[in-house]
């Protein structure tokens, strides 16, 4: 066989075992699970705690606070976590991603985050790039789905309209012409671009050990570099970025079963801790003030810590404020039946006395069959109480800690239900394969209409 075949059946063995593996992954479902619906004041938003469940992933549930305004036909999440972001070479807005879309910020203002762009979580397409033009009117969108195709977008902002402190979200226009005008992001860098660093005199370099998968971090003089002083005995390297002047170095490395970030001073050779988190991405403003994103969030930071400001964080109304963004950490197992029947009937007569009975089919080394389990209960105190109740029913019980998120949500859910002033918010459920999710708005005459739609990668899902 000559290499072009070869070559080709390479490609084409590549091609399909990437289709097979996007196939897999499309075959996971995500899902979103809405309640504690709550009407402003003036009856023209709803709040609402909304759970991000993924298949794929049953053990993790993403908790966010999302406002719909019913007056403009937007919806926001209140509480984004930070994916990436892109500073203006100006140095006066910030765009940064997450998974419920786009957000601007204005540095100069000081002013909370506006949504540019939403995303549905559970989208099919994915943030490839971001940022602005040197034209500043405008600003470019990358998007790529699960093939791998990418889509470019070009929108214009009213910039001045981000400083203001009473809006939420931008007005954007699409362009559907190109922009010519070069891109004007400023610098910035992400996890593990590079491990060893010559700056000044100084040679910053994370060195391999030998046979444990860990390094350690060292410091060696460029006139003689086999004389080096160890910094960090053991860590794994994650960030090493040095500041425009080249006298401070922002060091990020996961150390001792935990992340750290270090602050190294050029001038004293010495390594200060600046936080037990790991650094993500940062970007300099000046030698002394940097904006990074951490696993806690993003920040705006000085090189003391004298000036430490978190941007992504939005002020929250009063009147959502009671939405609980927690979740409960226990569950009661009330039987493990190998016979399905067995089951379906225990479930059933769980229901009828009123719990929110689930069963599950489990298959591992030592058993397989069916767990009914009841709850969750945030402290085990509350699980135990529920136990003692379930026990005089004659149920038998023993309390677990709730790990499985996916299964915990895909359960039959009574509707929610909350008036304000003639019309009343309702959270609708409707359990299929799985859990589907949305709000309607009922009026004084019976009239719905949905306000929060579905929000799922369900394939071929048809309306309620």
């Amino acid at each position: 066989m000559n290499w072009r075949w070869s070559k080709l059946l390479l490609v084409l063995g590549g091609w399909l075992l990437f289709a097979a593996l996007g196939q897999t992954q499309d075959e996971f479902m995500q899902f979103t699970y809405y309640d504690q619906v709550r009407w402003s004041p003036d009856g023209k938003q709803l709040a609402f705690r909304c759970i991000l469940l993924d298949e794929a992933r049953p053990e993790i549930a993403k908790v966010n606070l999302l406002l719909k305004d019913l007056h403009a036909d937007q919806m926001m999440c209140l509480d984004p976590q930070p994916e990436r972001f892109r500073i203006s070479q100006d140095k006066k807005y910030l765009l940064f991603s997450s998974a419920y879309g786009l957000y601007l910020i204005s540095l100069e203002k000081n002013i909370q985050p506006v949504l540019v762009y939403f995303r549905e979580p559970t989208a099919d397409w994915f943030w490839q790039d971001f940022g602005f033009y040197r034209d500043r009117r405008t600003i470019y969108l990358l998007r790529s789905d699960r093939t791998g195709a990418v889509i470019q977008e070009n929108h214009r902002l009213k910039f001045s309209d981000a400083n203001r402190s009473d809006i939420s979200w931008l007005k954007t226009k699409k362009l559907n012409k190109e922009i010519r005008t070069a891109r004007f992001n400023l610098p910035m860098e992400e996890l593990n671009q590079r491990t060893r660093l010559k700056i000044r005199n100084k040679i910053l370099a994370f060195e391999p050990k030998t046979d444990t998968g860990a390094y350690q971090f060292v410091c060696q003089s460029v006139a003689q570099p086999s004389s080096a002083t160890v910094l960090i005995k053991s860590c794994r390297p994650r960030l090493i970025i040095p500041n425009p002047d080249s006298t401070e170095v922002i060091v990020s490395v996961f150390e001792g079963g935990g992340h750290r970030t270090y602050r190294f001073s050029l001038t004293s050779s010495q390594l200060t801790p600046i936080a037990d988190v790991r650094y993500l991405a940062l970007s300099w403003l000046d030698a002394a003030q940097y904006i990074c994103l951490s696993d806690s969030g993003l920040y705006w930071r000085s090189i003391d810590r004298a000036n430490d400001r978190r941007l992504d964080r939005r002020t929250i109304a009063g009147w959502c404020q009671s939405i609980d963004l927690t979740l409960p950490q226990f569950e009661i197992q009330v039987s493990f039946e190998k016979d399905e029947e067995r089951a379906k009937k225990l479930v059933e007569r769980l229901r009828a006395d009123g719990y929110a009975a689930r069963m599950k089919y489990v298959k591992d080394l030592s058993q397989q069959g069916y767990r009914i389990r009841v709850g969750g209960f945030k402290t085990r105190d509350e699980a135990q109480q529920a136990g003692r109740q379930l026990k005089s029913k004659g149920y038998g019980f023993w309390i677990d800690a709730l790990t499985d998120w996916y299964d915990y949500f895909s359960a039959p859910w009574p509707e929610e239900r909350q008036a304000m002033g003639g019309q009343t918010a309702a959270v609708q459920y409707r359990l299929e394969r799985y859990l589907r999710s949305r709000i309607v708005v009922i009026d004084a005459k019976g009239t719905s209409r949905i306000a929060v739609d579905e929000m799922n990668n369900i394939p071929d899902r048809t309306r309620w």
